[in-house]
């Protein structure tokens, strides 16, 4: 199946990879090609694709830089090129106000299987400069140009600094869960709901990985969330 990969100069390519035995081999991809270009060139910090429930050949995929958020809707075609074309003239995006931190930014989807049923996006959280911006998708007869996401709010940094200590930095990872984010900070992690916007518990690492933490990892087969660092 065809995947999309992002790049640090806002370039977004198709690939296709085969596995088979011998995998890691490298020059397995059958083809690179590039698709779309954000105009503002910035680079792609998160990059998601969903199929509609409905429609199997509609697709809806969201692309983050810094401070913007793209959505392209559309039909495929062997491929996702010719959902990205229908954008070239004009592009569908909503930019946020920068922060006063500069995170790396993070795009995650919140899959839900429903049964036998394969795994259907039901939200989103985008680590962005100013906070977490989250929100639902409503998967329906949307056309190019029109938004599936829905109930988006910005819960800013400031809102989730820890009581009696000043905020430095936003998190630097997220993982996402049906009724909680999951932050990962240089030298703790903290749970917050996604219902209430409240802190529900936070976990300190050892003095030997402080500043060492490097970001989280949601296994999706499991639901176990890791946590990594550069030791």
């Amino acid at each position: 199946k065809q995947i999309l990969v992002g790049t640090g100069n806002g370039h977004i390519f198709e690939t296709l990879i085969e596995a088979k035995e011998n995998f890691f081999v490298p020059g397995k991809e059958k083809y690179f090609k590039q698709v779309y270009q954000v105009k503002d060139s910035k680079a792609i910090t998160g990059l998601e694709f969903e199929r509609f429930p409905n429609d199997q050949n509609k697709c809806l995929i969201v692309a983050t830089t810094r401070n913007r958020i793209h959505q392209f809707v559309g039909m495929m075609n062997n491929g996702f090129e010719p959902i990205f074309q229908s954008y070239e003239k004009h592009p569908s995006f909503r930019e946020i106000p920068s922060g006063k931190y500069e995170i790396r930014g993070e795009l995650h989807f919140l899959n839900i299987t429903q049964g036998k049923y394969q795994p259907v996006a039901k939200g989103f959280a985008w680590l962005a400069d100013p906070g977490i911006f989250y929100g639902g998708f409503s998967f329906g007869n949307q056309k190019t140009g029109d938004t599936v996401t829905v109930d988006t709010t910005l819960l800013q940094w400031e809102a989730l600094k820890l009581s009696n200590s000043s905020l430095t930095q936003g998190a630097i990872s997220l993982a996402l869960t049906e009724f909680h984010f999951l932050l990962l900070y240089p030298d703790y992690c903290q749970a917050v709901s996604s219902i209430s916007e409240k802190i529900m518990w936070v976990h300190k690492f050892p003095e030997f990985v402080e500043n060492q933490m490097i970001g989280l990892s949601l296994d999706p087969r499991t639901n176990i969330i890791f946590a990594y660092s550069s030791k």
